[in-house]
């Protein structure tokens, strides 16, 4: 009777909405990020604590909270999946690290053309292993890391919608900046001071990480912050429509290196660097177990050397971790053909 009960509770998919669900500890939320209704989820959450006889979750007015028995459950699920994530990862360390699929996830805020040319260049070198990248916001980034869709996670520190650092590595890819985006010529070649950012402003939407890190800082320093009229998910996207709109904006500062100055002079449109130093740290974050899987280890390898390289090709600072400059002859030309094919 034990074991029917066991494989009956186990089996089911709702225990991957209960684990998200105590995370966010909101049915719209959580039904979003799993991708099903919020009546599915209900059902879902509804079954499970008709099976265990007891009450997973206790509402005070709106907000949903997890009961003891919830928090039991919680701890068990995470600690049997735990053991699965490190029995998977003891498996793929014995793998060929020349084969295989590392699936990236990459904060939607950060500069992704970096990201592209390295799988362009990473593929050149090793054409048996095959990435697949994934532009998230910070909430499906993270949900996916925990949960193991993605091999690692692209995104910036500070971050504060990681709860359970424990049992990942963090490995520094990028240190950023943040830089203004604006209509003012007389403003360029001086670093202007956050204060006098001027709206109106197109940005990131409400719950996208840049735009709660601006928040942060602004609420930090006691300053009002320009009113956005309008929003959009990627910087490519808040750069194109700042340049046709004549909006300001706040972007990091490697997404405008790779800007074309000129062409956005033509447009009266420039970039100064903000003060102070409002640091953002690019890492990639990664479940520690990870360690051991040569084609991971591979990945980083390769990646310590392109940057080097996309920095000077690129005519470019960017301040990485551990750069080792190899193969610049090969990487040029492979920028070269793909510049020529785009023209």
């Amino acid at each position: 009777m034990r074991e029917s009960k066991r494989e009956s509770l186990f089996s089911s998919k709702a225990l991957v909405y209960f684990l998200q669900l105590s995370e966010s500890l909101n049915y719209t939320k959580a039904a979003g990020v799993l991708g099903i209704t919020q009546p599915a989820l209900s059902q879902q959450i509804k079954e499970l604590e008709n099976k265990l006889h007891a009450n997973l979750f206790y509402s005070v007015g709106k907000q949903i909270h997890l009961t003891d028995t919830g928090y039991t459950l919680k701890n068990a699920t995470e600690e049997v999946y735990g053991i699965l994530d490190n029995a998977t990862d003891e498996i793929e360390s014995y793998s060929s690290s020349i084969r295989g699929t590392i699936k990236v996830g990459i904060l939607s805020a950060i500069e992704d053309e970096i990201f592209e040319n390295f799988a362009l260049y990473f593929y050149e070198k090793n054409p048996d292993l095959r990435i697949e990248m994934y532009m998230l916001t910070q909430q499906t980034l993270i949900s996916d890391l925990e949960s193991g869709k993605i091999d690692l996670a692209i995104m910036y520190l500070p971050n504060e919608k990681l709860h359970n650092w424990k049992g990942m590595a963090i490995k520094p890819i990028l240190h950023d900046t943040l830089c203004y985006v604006h209509h003012d010529k007389s403003k360029v070649g001086s670093k202007i001071n956050l204060k006098k950012v001027e709206g109106p402003m197109v940005g990131y939407p409400n719950g996208y990480y840049f735009n709660q890190f601006l928040k942060n800082i602004y609420s930090a320093k006691r300053y009002e912050m320009p009113k956005m009229v309008a929003c959009f998910t990627r910087p490519v996207q808040i750069m194109e429509f700042a340049l046709s709109s004549g909006l300001n904006t706040i972007l990091p500062k490697t997404f405008m290196m790779t800007r074309d100055r000129s062409k956005m002079a033509e447009k009266n449109t420039y970039y100064t660097e903000i003060i102070p130093d409002f640091s953002l740290q690019a890492v990639a974050v990664y479940r520690d177990t990870k360690d051991g899987i040569p084609r991971l280890n591979k990945l980083f390898d390769e990646f310590n050397g392109f940057i080097g390289e996309y920095a000077q090709a690129k005519d470019v600072y960017l301040n990485s971790i551990n750069i080792e400059v190899r193969d610049r002859q090969r990487l040029l030309e492979i920028w070269k053909k793909r510049r020529e094919n785009h023209e």
